[in-house]
């Protein structure tokens, strides 16, 4: 095989690579996912499973970095990406796990039990990211020394939430104590509320915080719109939902793409924002009645596999020419 030869076979083996990596396998993991009876239904897809592992190797990684680092400290009072989406992402990927580990405890195939058990090991490091004082330095600086005694409320309530789910992933109770502490308080504050409104941040609403707006449709508002549609069991709602974003995210084997590079453009944490998809994918469904998803696949998420296919097709097309004709030539 002359040297000619070889090169132009390992650069069709890379076009092949990445085709698959980026085009078929997208449009694959669409047309499977779209295709899922337990999606239509309400239920959790195979999808949020294994995407749940990989992401718990990329959370893992940065989270134990993130509190090595100790870059909280240097953040000031801003609500930003920087210091709100550590807290986010953290309480986010336990209320994940506990769903995650609810639904597969009762397995015994080997898939399962491994990732029940990267679910517990990772739910340790997120527990410490939240409850870590170094993380809340931000809010400390808004609010004072009284950030975790009095209003806050957003806050004090991610704290109760990540920390209540941390112990009923792992049965310990090393931060039972602080779980204790501001539930009572919370509750007690509230109680004594005439209103039972408090303030929270020094703004509700504000354009910084919406994120990326494209023709009206504003992408994190519409995606967190998949949660509150699954517990209020709109499935009707949440499905599509769920299609689009996951369609628009870019599924590859190395994770959601376009979701990554959001969240890294943010806050300069890849996986955060594929930790926000699954929690909003894994919502318990609150109520009695659900309404499932019978309707056709969005057109959004039509346009986005062909896109897919095509862009792949095209990439190998060259190459499918070109090893025809070196064929035909070695046939003669």
């Amino acid at each position: 095989m002359s040297k000619k030869i070889f090169l132009n076979l390992i650069a069709s083996l890379l076009m092949v690579v990445v085709a698959w990596c980026f085009f078929f396998y997208p449009a694959y993991i669409c047309i499977k996912l779209t295709s899922n009876p337990v999606l239509h239904a309400g239920g959790i897809p195979q999808f949020v499973f294994s995407q749940f592992e990989k992401t718990s190797i990329s959370y893992n990684k940065w989270a134990n970095e993130y509190l090595e680092s100790h870059k909280a400290e240097s953040f000031g009072s801003d609500c930003s990406p920087n210091t709100e989406w550590p807290v986010f992402g953290s309480a986010y990927y336990l209320l994940t796990a506990e769903e995650i580990v609810k639904k597969l405890e009762n397995n015994d195939d080997p898939t399962s039990k491994r990732i029940i058990k990267t679910a517990r090991e990772t739910s340790k490091v997120a527990a410490e990211v939240l409850a870590d004082p170094k993380t809340g330095s931000w809010s400390r600086n808004l609010w004072g020394d009284s950030y975790r005694d009095k209003e806050n409320l957003f806050y004090r309530m991610l704290i109760i939430m990540g920390l209540s789910s941390y112990e009923k992933i792992t049965d310990d109770t090393t931060y039972r104590q602080l779980l204790k502490k501001q539930s009572l308080t919370l509750a007690a504050e509230l109680k004594k509320a005439d209103t039972y409104l408090f303030d929270n941040y020094q703004y509700l609403i504000a354009d910084k915080d919406t994120g990326m707006i494209i023709k009206d449709y504003e992408f994190m508002a519409s995606s967190f719109a998949i949660g509150a549609a699954r517990s209020n069991g709109r499935i009707d709602h949440s499905c599509p939902l769920t299609m689009e974003t996951v369609a628009c995210s870019w599924p590859t084997p190395f994770g959601l793409i376009v979701l990554k590079l959001l969240s890294y453009g943010s806050c300069k944490t890849a996986c955060l924002g594929e930790v926000a998809l699954l929690f909003l994918m894994t919502r318990p469904i609150a109520s009695n009645q659900i309404m499932v998803y019978e309707g056709r696949l969005p057109m959004l998420v039509n346009v986005i596999i062909s896109f897919y296919l095509i862009c792949g097709i095209l990439l190998l097309l060259p190459e499918i020419i070109q090893l025809n004709k070196w064929y035909k030539h070695h046939k003669k």
